[in-house]
C-alpha cells in the first residue's frame, strides 16, 4: 500500500488536466447490523441499535470522475444496546482508512457516484450498569475493541455549487468483525450502515 500511493499521486499528476483536492464533512445516521454471534439467544433484529456518526474526508483527483484519499469516521453518539434491569453496554467505534470514489454520469451539477474504502477499525465498550445494580457495588468498565481490518461500500449524490464545492449524501454500509482486547474472547461480526449528509469545499 506504501509503494502503491505514491504511484497513484504521480498517475494524477501527469494524466489529468487539473489536479484538485477537497475536503468533506459530514454527519450521520446509522444502526448496528451486528451478528447472531454477538446477540447469542436474543432476536438479532429487535435489539439493533443506532448510531449516530460524524467524520471527515480528504480526496485527490483530476476533476474527472475519480476521486481518492482518506477518511475518519466516529461514533459520537455509539451503538448502545439494552441489558435490561442491568443497564446498558455501548459499542463505540472510530474508523480511519482509505476511500475510493466513482461519479457516474457527465456533471451538470449532480453527481452520483459510488465509493468503497478500507481501514481499521478501533474502539471500545462500556458496561454502563443501572442504578439498582450500583446499589450492590458494581462500578462501570470498559474493555478495549482489538484493532480490526475492515470494509466499507455505498453509494450517494453530490450537488455541486461550483467547482469542488457543494452538498451530498450517501449510504455507508460497514463490513468487519470486532473481539474485545481480552484472553479468551470471541470474535463478533459488528456490521453496520449509516447515512451520510455533508458538505465538501476545493482546497
Amino acid at each position: 500500500m506504501k509503494k502503491l500511493l505514491p504511484i497513484l499521486f504521480t498517475l494524477f499528476l501527469f494524466t489529468g488536466n487539473a489536479f484538485s483536492q477537497s475536503i468533506g464533512v459530514f454527519v450521520g445516521y446509522g444502526s448496528s447490523a451486528f451478528g447472531d454471534d454477538f446477540f447469542g439467544d436474543e432476536a438479532q433484529d429487535e435489539n439493533q441499535a443506532k448510531y449516530i456518526p460524524v467524520g471527515a474526508h480528504l480526496l485527490f483527483g483530476t476533476g474527472g470522475s475519480f476521486e481518492f484519499g482518506a477518511e475518519i469516521n466516529y461514533a459520537a453518539v455509539p451503538f448502545t444496546f439494552s441489558m435490561d434491569e442491568m443497564g446498558d453496554m455501548e459499542v463505540e467505534q472510530l474508523y480511519y482508512g482509505a476511500l475510493a470514489k466513482f461519479k457516474i454520469g457527465s456533471g451538470g451539477g449532480l453527481w452520483p457516484y459510488v465509493r468503497g474504502g478500507a481501514g481499521l477499525y478501533t474502539g471500545k465498550v462500556n458496561i454502563k450498569f443501572s442504578d439498582e445494580v450500583k446499589a450492590f457495588g458494581a462500578e462501570d468498565t470498559s474493555f478495549d475493541l482489538k484493532s480490526a481490518f475492515g470494509f466499507n461500500i455505498g453509494g450517494g449524490a453530490e450537488l455541486d455549487f461550483s467547482a469542488n464545492n457543494g452538498i451530498y449524501a450517501e449510504i455507508v454500509y460497514h463490513i468487519v468483525t470486532r473481539e474485545i482486547d481480552e484472553e479468551g474472547s470471541e470474535s463478533f461480526e459488528a456490521n453496520n450502515w449509516a447515512l451520510h449528509v455533508g458538505f465538501h469545499f476545493g482546497l
